[in-house]
């Protein structure tokens, strides 16, 4: 049986954990929580830190495996790809291209050299360079660290004493000793899940993003999105030109992006990776495409098909979040919203104690409307439809 070492092993890596099973590979699980759910589902797991490249490596080279596939997380896809490259593993891009795509200073830079649209941005290494460069774009700015996801450490920045503040924020968070001021770009938010082979995007996923209390973290997203078919092949074509320009792996390329008042879809958090919150399943609910698995296809060597048959369906994810802190007692669904859900995910436990609602989520709920626009409706007003009883 073929060997397969997956980094990560929490909820989201559980869809693909088991597309690696149904290909028939031995799945090893690595992360430095045992208590991880996706660890469950694993053949194996070793206790360790993901974010470890050598280690990661190591783990690879011992356990003598066929293929690796990142979790998902940004930290995990730069170990793949280091391991990957040492020991002549197929799948993965060079751990050089690994650190363009995953370091925001980086492939800001690069974006801008090969002209796809990304907002402008200057790369800081100190307050000085930030205060500069926030003068230099013009209020408000983003600040955001090079090398984390999930919004940590991002922050709209509207005078030069909440840049100092986000900067000592940020700066306790990164690993790296840069980060970079963004231009605020207005507009709406979306994210893309494609697969790319020979570098044409063969499989294009797009959605509509929401976010709750915390307007840097994803709480939620649905399909089909409102993005128009102009905007949506002016992002494959972007994608398309990096994939040629470095000759990127063929595979899974996610981002995050920003349709601004002109319509141009505008790329701001790249990754090459699958996203978090068991997003693979609103994908493959969402258009009949086990897209897990076509993931976990490309990172094992397999090679993608040319082109994939797509049956629409009216769908959407929500993360159930908290507006407050307190002890968890439960999640109450309001009726309207009941008869919808057709699938959960509880992870949340009994009298656990809430201490940042900010990014705290008790579950993840998927439901499916007859109509785009009946989903829209429930999409918009989830938070107020189900919600976390506390003491």
């Amino acid at each position: 049986m073929k060997k397969a070492l997956i980094t990560v092993g929490g909820y989201s890596e559980i869809p693909l954990i088991k597309s690696l099973h149904k290909l028939g590979y031995y799945v090893i699980s690595v992360g430095n929580n045992p208590d991880s759910l996706g660890h469950q589902y694993s053949d194996k797991y070793i206790n360790g830190d993901f974010s470890d490249k050598e280690f990661i490596y190591e783990i690879a080279k011992e356990e003598n495996v066929d293929g690796i596939v990142s979790g998902c997380n940004d930290f995990a896809t730069l170990s793949s790809a280091y391991a990957a490259e040492k020991l002549g593993l197929p799948g993965h891009d060079t751990y050089e291209n690994a650190q363009l795509i995953h370091h925001k200073d980086k492939f800001m830079k690069f974006s801008h050299q090969i002209g796809i649209s990304v907002p402008r941005t200057v790369d800081c290494k100190n307050l000085d360079e930030c205060q500069s460069a926030a003068e230099q774009l013009g209020f408000p700015v983003i600040l955001k660290p090079v090398d984390l996801t999930g919004g940590k450490g991002v922050k709209v920045c509207n005078s030069l004493k909440e840049l100092q503040q986000a900067y000592e924020v940020a700066m306790e968070r990164t690993r790296q000793d840069t980060v970079v001021i963004e231009e605020f770009v207005e507009g709406e938010n979306h994210g893309a899940a494609m697969l790319v082979k020979n570098n044409k995007v063969v499989f294009c996923f797009i959605d509509n993003e929401e976010y709750y209390i915390n307007k840097y973290m994803v709480s939620g997203t649905c399909y089909p999105s409102n993005v128009s078919t102009a905007a949506k092949e002016k992002l494959i074509k972007d994608v398309e030109a990096v994939f040629r320009a470095k000759n990127l792996a063929d595979g899974v390329f996610h981002t995050q992006f920003i349709v601004n008042k002109e319509g141009i879809p505008v790329i701001i958090d790249p990754c090459r990776r699958a996203a978090g919150m068991l997003y693979c399943y609103l994908v493959q609910y969402s258009t009949e495409v086990d897209y897990a698995t076509e993931l976990v296809k490309a990172s094992v060597g397999i090679e993608l098909q040319d082109e994939y048959t797509i049956k629409d369906h009216n769908i959407a994810h929500q993360c159930v979040m908290s507006d407050s802190n307190g002890i968890y007692k439960g999640i109450k669904i309001d009726s309207e919203l009941k008869d919808y859900v057709f699938e959960s995910m509880i992870f949340a436990k009994e009298d656990e104690v809430i201490d940042d609602y900010l990014t705290y989520k008790a579950g993840i709920l998927f439901f499916e409307c007859d109509t785009p626009e009946k989903l829209y409706g429930l999409f918009e007003r989830f938070h107020d439809l189900a919600t976390i009883e506390k003491a």
